[in-house]
């Protein structure tokens, strides 16, 4: 008789708490939703580059969810675009100490110290990025390894990683472009021609059709206009006036607007 009666006191009691718990669950679920909607908003404007309103709607989504690594990371690059490099790192670190596997918000980081020339800690940085099997863009970070190690000295390791980067992602034209100024400082015009004549092709034959009328593809035809413009400066450099002459005006067509305009333009005044 003494067992039946603790066991329904038992039982009262949970379902007393039940519905506290229940309430308390639901508010907090709810809480997470509204620090969702205030995050999207703020990856909005951060996309807008409308950094103060990114950097409002993100705190909010802090203070009802700080334990999102990804808001953390969202404020870092805020703080990265405003020349806040310190509270930057700051909010990268928190991230990774939230979420440690945030290959992400490690990429960022060690973006932000390539940019402050801590060429040793933004390769360290890369290379736990590159043992993410899931990250979806490994290339991205042996290219930026290949930019550290040229500022660190290190020519033959840099060519490596940059090959390395391309054999990933064959039309990430960018590589391409920091490969051939490795080649043109270095004077192998043979090699610095050859590495952007193999990158057109491949871009041409291997074009993703998905980013035509994009702002990828406007990113693409910056990136072309680069690769154009390098050969234009390598066949001039080889007194190939015809072929320089002709690699000028496809960088100036593809991006007519940008600092290369002037550049281009001169030597297309020089060889006309």
């Amino acid at each position: 008789m003494c067992r039946k009666v603790i066991a329904v006191t038992l039982i009262v009691l949970f379902a007393a708490t039940l519905p506290a718990c229940m309430a308390y669950h639901t508010k907090k679920t709810k809480k997470k939703q509204i620090a969702a909607t205030y995050y999207d908003l703020g990856i909005g404007y951060l996309g807008e580059e409308n950094y103060q309103a990114a950097l409002v709607q993100l705190r909010k989504a802090q203070a009802l969810n700080p334990k999102d690594a990804r808001i953390d990371n969202a404020l870092g690059l805020v703080h990265f675009y405003t020349k806040r490099y310190r509270e930057a790192e700051k909010s990268y670190r928190k991230a990774l100490s939230i979420r440690p596997g945030y290959s992400e918000a490690r990429m960022n980081l060690g973006t932000l110290f390539a940019g402050e020339n801590r060429c040793p800690d933004a390769v360290k940085e890369f290379r736990k990025v590159l043992k993410d099997p899931y990250y979806g863009t490994p290339a991205l970070a042996l290219q930026n390894i290949g930019l550290c190690q040229q500022l660190m000295g290190q020519p033959e390791q840099a060519e490596t990683s940059l090959k390395r980067a391309l054999s990933l992602d064959p039309l990430l034209l960018s590589a391409s472009f920091d490969l051939w100024k490795f080649y043109y400082r270095s004077n192998r015009m043979g090699e610095a021609i050859r590495v952007l004549t193999e990158a057109l092709d491949r871009y041409t034959k291997m074009q993703r059709p998905e980013e035509t009328n994009s702002d990828k593809q406007r990113k693409k035809d910056k990136d072309l206009a680069n690769i154009h413009y390098g050969l234009g400066l390598s066949y001039f450099k080889n007194a190939d006036g015809k072929n320089a002459l002709e690699h000028f005006r496809a960088a100036l067509n593809l991006s007519p607007d940008s600092t290369l305009k002037e550049d281009a333009r001169k030597y297309i005044d020089l060889l006309e």
